[in-house]
């Protein structure tokens, strides 16, 4: 892979000495460059929608054929596993006849190495986006999961909200730019992701100045080491106070969303008859995993196990069982694989 080079304003890593690193080769940084960029600069593009609210809608970064191609490869998938879910029939469509589901979030059963998966992730409109956010096309990308909120019996009820970010409180600055690829409709009752406006401003403020060290929800770290913090109502309240409010985009099969990692955020079932399919995704630059974490990374690809939605912060096997549950219908190879597809860069 080549660096790209740019003759417009880029995201600036806060440590300007970061080296390269050449994926083709086996040279290695001997320290990562930490993961923080610097916002507060203009760009004239999506660029300051993203530093200005703390998210961002890319419309059509896929074509919108393909990203509906990629949900029926979605339902053909759930299909596959012959728990008697069919696509046709909603009355099928029960917690039940499914792999598991948290929330709408499909973390199990290697999803996220599933050929529909990694195909989302390769395409061009996706590539682009984060190369340039970075500025650079030497990524790495995550091995998250996916999303299907499927409407009616599909929802518990008495599952709370799970409104939280994805950095700890004990990081400043932006580590992270989350990524989310919608592969159908989503208008207003059709369920999907909701971010808290302009939170991600507050955010360094709250936890240096107001927060009390014990409220809200965080991952003992003796799981994972996880960014995921959980607000409680009065954290939301504070940013209540302070100007924020919950945004609920919407968005068209192919649009890309991103958000900044201290972007406040959670997701909303489906209240009418459509379904909400979504990939997670997220790219950071490969100077930021030092090789220890690049090698633990490989032997997770090459086992099909999953990661958070940082490229670079690796689970904890006992996450997954501690806070989604056994995966009793654990696969070690998924329905479906491409593999020329991830070698291609």
């Amino acid at each position: 892979m080549t660096s790209v080079t740019q003759t417009q304003p880029t995201l600036k890593l806060q440590d300007e000495n970061i080296g390269s690193l050449n994926l083709k080769s086996d040279s290695q940084p001997a320290t990562a460059a930490p993961l923080t960029i610097n916002l507060d600069q203009h760009f004239g593009d999506w660029r300051d929608d993203l530093a200005r609210d703390g998210f961002v809608i890319l419309k059509g970064a896929i074509p919108r054929e393909r990203a509906l191609a990629y949900r029926q490869r979605f339902f053909d998938w759930i299909e596959k596993w012959g728990m008697g879910f069919d696509q046709k029939d909603s009355s099928t469509w029960v917690p039940e006849k499914i792999p598991v589901v948290r929330k709408g979030g499909m973390f199990h059963h290697s999803v996220g190495h599933e050929a529909f998966v990694w195909e989302v992730r390769q395409e061009q409109g996706i590539l682009d986006a984060f190369t340039k956010l970075w500025g650079t096309d030497e990524l790495l990308v995550s091995f998250d999961g996916a999303n299907l909120s499927l409407p009616g019996d599909m929802q518990d009820p008495d599952q709370p909200a799970w409104w939280h970010v994805d950095q700890d409180p004990e990081k400043r600055g932006c580590i992270c730019v989350q990524g989310l690829v919608n592969l159908n409709y989503n208008g207003p009752k059709d369920g999907g992701l909701r971010v808290l406006k302009n939170s991600h401003k507050l955010n360094d403020e709250y936890f240096t100045k107001v927060w009390n060290g014990t409220d809200g929800v965080r991952l003992p770290k003796d799981i994972q080491e996880s960014d995921f913090f959980g607000f409680t109502e009065p954290i939301l309240k504070w940013f209540y106070k302070n100007g924020c409010e919950w945004i609920k985009p919407e968005m068209e099969p192919g649009d890309l969303v991103l958000w900044d990692s201290r972007t406040a955020h959670y997701n909303v079932p489906p209240l009418g008859e459509v379904d909400r399919c979504a990939v997670y995704t997220c790219y950071a630059p490969a100077t930021t995993c030092i090789p220890e974490q690049l090698s633990i990374k490989q032997q997770l690809f090459k086992e099909r196990k999953m990661t958070v939605c940082s490229p670079t912060v690796l689970q904890n096997p006992l996450m997954l069982t501690q806070s989604l549950g056994i995966d009793t219908l654990a696969v070690h190879i998924p329905f479906s694989e491409d593999l020329h597809c991830v070698a291609r860069r």
